[in-house]
């Protein structure tokens, strides 16, 4: 399966989980999990399309070069929204409250993913 076949999925997947209770904590922690394994495959499908036309540099960009690098490429990549989900996801404010998070990664970055599943299969 391609790494945006499985991206694609796990926005499918996210869909059913905002049907749980978004009051319980287990579901909310679920969800920031799923946000970190999402992202993590968006930067794969980045490196795979970046790899087409430059394989060599597709290996060698941290994510965040990989991020700007896709800004450049793809209009469709808000950079300061992946800039603040790159943030979250590896400096993540273990004081902030849960429910903040996943506000956050419902409003904004869920979007950003499905315009990113958007843009790339037209």
């Amino acid at each position: 399966m391609k790494t945006i076949d499985l991206f694609s999925q796990g926005l499918n997947d996210f869909s059913s989980l905002q049907k749980e209770d978004l009051s319980n904590v287990f579901i909310l922690h679920g969800i920031v999990h799923w946000f970190m394994d999402e992202f993590d495959l968006g930067q794969q499908v980045f490196r795979d399309y970046l790899s087409e036309s430059n394989p060599s540099l597709a290996i060698s960009l941290t994510p965040k070069e990989l991020i700007l690098d896709a800004y450049e490429r793809h209009l469709f990549v808000d950079e300061s929204i992946w800039l603040s989900m790159l943030k979250d996801r590896y400096r993540p404010d273990c004081t902030e409250p849960v429910e903040a998070k996943v506000q956050r990664i419902t409003r904004y970055y869920v979007p950003a993913f499905e315009s990113m599943i958007e843009a790339l299969e037209n």
